[in-house]
């Protein structure tokens, strides 16, 4: 029903997200490398893969983005070092992504792997098979990369209450989020070592960076403590973060 509600509005809201595309600024992602380390001596690695969420987006600083948050709220929760590295490319699709980890892989020894993708295959009028493929086509190559790395997929985000997109262009795509969401939350059922974590959060427009499409600072610390108690719950996920036991 949404498919179908989605593809029957094109036609009506296609002109209102060209308008919004033309006057929403283009901002990047913080200067500096993307790695850190929390704490002393790293125990856990993470790394972070995929699009201009995982690029910082909305950060001043990398320590601010949120592989960083995520990172910091683990060692802060289980008292041990965890180093960490992002590699986001901004304005990329499922399968642009893929390609770039296929290209430029991960480091060696990834215990945990945060991927946010998703958003650009909605907005880019890819369909949801051809998303689904990518989409597991990077688990793949992630997974032949790091192959005993716990994977994190990072929900896709109420586009609905995106401030820089107006009605009903906003709640024509909050339709489309929902439709992918459903998919690939059941497919990640399928994958080993994979997990789907929605983002049960409703933001406000104060939520969000001064473009109205990508989070504050805050939401990527509020994210990344969402996210760090999601691994700690999770007996697939939590084997990755104990592993210095």
């Amino acid at each position: 029903m949404a498919n179908f509600a989605f593809w029957s509005s094109l036609a009506f809201v296609l002109p209102q997200a060209l308008w919004v595309r033309s006057r929403t600024p283009r901002f990047r992602g913080p200067s500096g490398p993307l790695c850190g380390n929390c704490g002393d001596v790293p125990s856990l690695r993470v790394v972070g893969i995929g699009d201009s969420i995982i690029a910082g987006v909305g950060a001043a600083t990398p320590d601010a983005t949120l592989t960083a948050a995520l990172s910091q709220a683990l060692h802060q929760r289980l008292g041990i070092g965890v180093a960490w590295s992002a590699y986001g490319k901004i304005a990329a699709n499922t399968r642009k992504i893929t390609g770039e980890v296929a290209t430029r892989a991960p480091p060696d020894g990834a215990e945990l792997i945060l991927i946010s993708a998703g958003v650009n295959d909605i907005t880019g009028l890819r369909i949801r098979s051809a998303w689904l493929e990518s989409m597991e086509a990077l688990v793949a190559t992630l997974t032949a990369s790091c192959p005993r790395a716990q994977i994190l997929i990072v929900g896709l985000p109420p586009l609905e209450l995106f401030p820089a997109l107006p009605t009903p262009l906003s709640t024509v795509l909050g339709w489309r989020a929902r439709y992918f969401e459903a998919a690939i939350a059941k497919r990640a059922r399928e994958w080993p070592n994979v997990e789907y974590v929605p983002i049960d959060i409703r933001p406000s427009a104060g939520d969000f960076a001064s473009d109205g499409f990508h989070p504050s600072e805050q939401s990527y610390a509020t994210l990344g403590s969402l996210l760090a108690q999601r691994v700690l719950d999770s007996p697939l996920l939590s084997r990755c973060a104990h592993n210095e036991t």
